[in-house]
């Protein structure tokens, strides 16, 4: 189950990337910022409302301020059943 989450998810943020011009390849690992898959603060909002609305899913309010998912495998671990 997680393997296909996972792919779901570089799918998003590979979709995402190529939206903004950015060619890199992301993995799970991948930091979040700027030196990581290559995006910026409202970058990385974008990505999230695109992750909301592609899993219909919901992210507590403090992840779109100063919480913030390191990586994107802190993702999967989120969007995870328990």
């Amino acid at each position: 189950m997680e393997d296909n989450l996972s792919k779901r998810i570089l799918e998003i943020v590979n979709r995402v990337l190529r939206e903004r011009g950015i060619s890199k390849k992301p993995n799970l690992e991948d930091s979040l910022a700027e030196d990581g898959i290559g995006l910026d603060s409202i970058g990385r909002l974008s990505l999230l409302a695109e992750i909301e609305k592609e899993m219909h899913i919901d992210f507590p309010e403090e992840y779109w301020g100063s919480r913030t998912f390191k990586n994107l495998e802190e993702i999967v671990q989120f969007i995870s059943p328990k």
